[in-house]
């Protein structure tokens, strides 16, 4: 076992990603997005204890897993902010997944959601909330990636027409 932990490459854990959830597309086909959310809800659960949102509001919630992700250099900067009553703004700058994420989009395999799975499960377990896409991530020649989501209460089966 390593004594000590070691940063890995950038353009190689992208590489990487991509082609673990273009190998999972070309198995389970449209059947991987459960494998996506699957993976954030596990994601969570091992930094829950590290993290600790329970008490407080859905935003800073929200924003301890942005600062987390930060932290530990999976994206440069992440921007979450409320446009209207339950509908947010997401934005992540330079995600070390982004050329791959952009790739698997362009070639009609299921991206990965890494950092979306993770607060999305945050927000299913602690708030007993959902979030649907709201139209399609952009992705702007700066290095962002924008989505909007939807939040409501969970009332149906999840992983049904939602991002949870």
């Amino acid at each position: 076992m390593c004594s000590k932990l070691r940063s890995v490459d950038a353009e190689f854990f992208d590489l990487e990603v991509y082609a673990m959830y273009k190998a999972a597309h070309e198995l389970l086909g449209e059947r991987t997005w459960r494998m996506v959310w699957r993976s954030g809800e596990i994601v969570f659960e091992e930094l829950e204890g590290r993290l600790n949102v329970r008490g407080d509001d859905v935003l800073v919630a929200i924003k301890k897993i942005a600062d987390y992700l930060q932290k530990v250099g999976y994206v440069k900067h992440i921007g979450v902010r409320e446009v209207k009553e339950d509908e947010f703004e997401y934005e992540m700058k330079d995600s070390v997944i982004i050329r791959g994420t952009q790739r698997l989009i362009g070639e009609g395999a299921v991206p990965a959601h890494i950092s979306t799975t993770v607060m999305l499960a945050m927000l299913k377990k602690i708030f007993g909330l959902k979030a649907t896409l709201i139209g399609e991530p952009t992705f702007h020649e700066d290095g962002r990636a924008v989505e909007r989501w939807r939040l409501t209460r969970i009332t149906e089966t999840p992983h049904e027409n939602s991002l949870s």
